[in-house]
């Protein structure tokens, strides 16, 4: 077979210089010459997609790395090399739209694509980069006398030590071996993988007792490189406990910010406070990888930020007047969002401050709006991060439009917004400028080819010469309101008033019982017949939890459940479910009915990496057949991109385990991942039968749902099924099952 030419043959007029950024460009060139030969070579559709989807991804990791590296070095230009990679990133995703289009001639496609990736390799390489070498490697040579964030771990458990290894140490990318297999350039495939995979943003450093880890802390301050951040289990033996081991690590080094982890509630956090006479952070176990790296990660930028800020002081006391400049830039991104722009939480609290001081003297009043994205997590979960923060810039970019003389604003945290509007004459005024603002934001929001219905709700409270409240006060009130959840305002818009702190208290109150709660004593299950539309028997069952609180009793999912599902608790709650669900069925079975039981799986579960073990193991304890367990997962979850979830799910089926989409026709559907699985059943979400029996649009939706299901050679499920009258509509119809409380509640 002859072996096409490459399109690029890698050498030093490529090369930039600065290392990693030379890594991933040898990278792809290579990927590009993979694409190149495959195509060459005739390889299949499935082939050629594969790997651009592989080229594709790498691309938005190098870009995303390109960026953060520019902006961590402050290059000037960033904003104008972004808008690049922005015009690139339209382009690809039109060439991605062609690839999939069943009316396109797949050959030119490809050639197409292969002419526009070789135009844009060189562009990006000989000319856009090259136009900020200069800047970075001269801020590379100071930064090289700085190490990576410096992580320490002590915990005496060997499998918590390797799991902490894969979140923060290095981490290779994945790819088929097939695929991978033709990325090969003569250089051991292992080895490059090594050599070109992002690495991980900290250098880890683990030791399996508290006194090994103490002389671990000695050593690095000895050579002038001290740990940002310690994770320390609580219970070591035989060695000294966790609390011990923190005393003795802020002796030598106050400034490192220490991390309780623990599977133990025999210390509050309160006491630990009160031990430390220092703030204390405190994980529970099991926990949740993206916890562990994001607080890593947050924290070891904190704790580099104190570093320069005690740098730029130093500077500064001895006159230096570049200092100047830099303390600029270092108070700019302290009280800035460095996705938007935008001011944060922290000169927003300084503005209302001001506000304050001004509605005093000059009897002014004043609102604060803060508004939250609806749906953002899902949005996220469905579409990944990249287009969520696209999406957030997008809103900031309204925000500026909407309110260029009208006053400030400000985003607190990831997709929640705070707008500060003086001149305000009453809370009617308010209202209104809320109703605009709504109309200004709600509605289709266009990303690309992907198309975001988004509203969001507010929460305001009024600012006048009389308040007494400091700014924090002001800011947790609006937030109080904008989280008020009442059905007499559907336009959700909220005007904070005192009795809304009884609500939120009630909240906390929550919050805190489910944490203490526990699944063998707390929790039970009630049990919701599924019923056979043509022979009316019970088929199946769905596990349906109820949560038996101390304080008001026997309580329903939907006044518990957001909260459940918001916290690592659910990890727990769910393994719980999935054994004892698994060992009513075997006990059915034994009776000599063989039902099938529908067990409602979590985002957080499927993320959390531990699902799978959990199944295997419920249904080892319990001898259930993998077949009689029916997992549901909700619709935008399984419509979601998330390759990890992808795998996981695929694995689960693969165990014999039936998979279910719940709730379907509420979330964000594509036909076309129905295809992906071979799916057992879809649900019919309950909505669907609030009027089914007198609105013939709605006979006419869920009719062209089954049919369609049924086409695809899956059962269709009806939920919420109440009335004889339900029934019969559905089952003319042709549903399969049913379920709803016309048989149980």
């Amino acid at each position: 077979m002859n072996i096409a030419k490459p399109l690029f043959t890698w050498g030093e007029q490529y090369l930039t210089g600065v290392e990693p950024i030379d890594q991933q460009h040898q990278k792809l060139a290579n990927m590009i010459n993979a694409l190149h030969a495959a195509f060459q070579q005739n390889y299949g559709t499935s082939i050629l997609t594969s790997i651009f989807e592989h080229l594709s991804k790498y691309l938005i990791e190098h870009i995303a790395f390109e960026e953060a590296m520019l902006e961590r070095y402050g290059y000037p230009e960033l904003g104008e090399h972004r808008l690049a990679h922005n015009a690139f990133n339209v382009q690809l995703d039109q060439q991605r739209q062609q690839m999939e289009s069943n009316s396109c001639d797949q050959k030119e496609v490809i050639e197409k694509l292969l002419d526009f990736l070789k135009g844009w390799f060189s562009s990006h390489v000989l000319v856009s980069d090259m136009a900020y070498v200069p800047f970075v490697l001269s801020h590379m040579e100071e930064a090289e006398k700085q190490d990576k964030p410096r992580i320490l771990v002590i915990d005496d458990e060997a499998e918590v030590l390797m799991a902490y290894q894969k979140i923060l140490g290095e981490r290779p990318n994945k790819r088929s071996q097939k695929v991978a297999s033709l990325f090969d350039s003569g250089v051991d495939e292992g080895e490059d993988e090594d050599k070109c995979s992002l690495s991980a943003p900290f250098e880890l450093t683990i030791a399996n007792q508290g006194r090994s880890g103490i002389e671990l802390s000695q050593t690095a301050l000895d050579e002038g490189k001290p740990f940002s951040v310690a994770f320390i289990d609580m219970r070591m033996p035989p060695g000294i406990d966790g609390l011990e081991t923190a005393r003795a690590l802020r002796i030598l080094d106050e400034r490192i910010y220490i991390i309780f982890v623990t599977a133990y509630a025999d210390k509050s956090i309160q006491e630990l406070d009160q031990a430390m006479s220092h703030d204390v952070l405190v994980l529970r176990k099991p926990f949740v990888r993206e916890e562990i790296f994001q607080m890593a990660l947050s924290l070891s930028r904190s704790w580099s930020r104190d570093r320069e800020l005690e740098s730029s002081s130093l500077k500064s006391e001895m006159g230096d007047a570049q200092h100047d400049i830099t303390q600029s830039r270092v108070d700019h991104l302290l009280q800035h969002d460095p996705l938007t722009g935008l001011p944060n939480q922290k000169l927003l609290l300084r503005q209302l401050h001001q506000l304050r001081l001004s509605a005093l003297k000059q009897e002014l009043q004043a609102v604060l709006m803060v508004f939250q994205v609806s749906g953002l997590n899902t949005i996220q979960e469905v579409y990944g991060q990249q287009l969520t923060d696209h999406l957030i810039q997008q809103l900031a970019s309204r925000l500026r439009y909407w309110l260029p003389e009208r006053g400030g604003v400000a985003q607190l945290k990831r997709g929640q917004f705070a707008l500060l509007m003086p001149m305000v004459k009453s809370m009617e005024d308010a209202i209104q400028l809320a109703g605009e603002l709504q109309n200004s934001i709600n509605g289709q929001l266009s990303l690309g080819r992907i198309e975001l219905d988004i509203s969001i709700h507010i929460g305001l409270t009024l600012v006048d010469g009389e308040s007494r409240e400091s700014g924090e006060e002001l800011l947790n009130q609006a937030l109080t309101a904008m989280n008020h959840r009442g059905s007499e305002n559907t336009h959700h818009i909220h005007c904070y008033n005192y009795a809304m702190n009884q609500h939120s208290n009630e909240q906390l109150t929550l919050k805190s019982a489910l944490r203490k709660a526990s699944p063998q004593h707390h929790f039970v299950l009630h049990y919701q017949p599924q019923v056979d539309c043509k022979s009316h028997k019970i088929v199946g069952m769905e596990a349906l939890l109820r949560w038996n609180n101390p304080q008001q009793g026997l309580m329903e999912p939907i006044q518990f459940i957001q909260q459940l599902e918001s916290s690592k608790k659910i990890i727990e709650v769910g393994g719980w479910v999935l054994s004892e669900s698994c060992k009513q069925a075997q006990k059915w079975s034994d009776l000599g009915n063989p039902l099938q039981v529908s067990v409602n799986i979590s985002s957080r579960q499927l993320q959390s990496g531990t699902l799978q073990l959990a199944v295997e193991q419920a249904l080892e304890e319990s001898g259930l057949a993998a077949g009689q367990l029916e997992l549901e997962v909700s619709e935008s979850l399984f419509m979601g991109g998330d390759p990890e979830i992808r795998d996981q799910l695929d694995q689960l089926r693969q165990l014999g385990v039936q998979l279910t989409i719940d709730n379907f026709g509420t979330g964000c559907s594509s036909l076309k991942s129905l295809t992906q699985f071979a799916l057992h059943t879809l649900k019919v979400d309950r909505s669907f039968m609030v009027d089914l029996v007198d609105n013939r649009q709605s006979q006419m939706l869920v009719s062209a749902i089954i049919s369609m299901v049924h086409a695809l050679g899956i059962k269709a499920v009806v939920e919420g099924v109440e009335t004889r009258e339900q029934m019969r509509l559905v089952e003319q119809m042709g549903a399969d099952y049913v379920q709803g409380f016309l048989f149980s509640r």
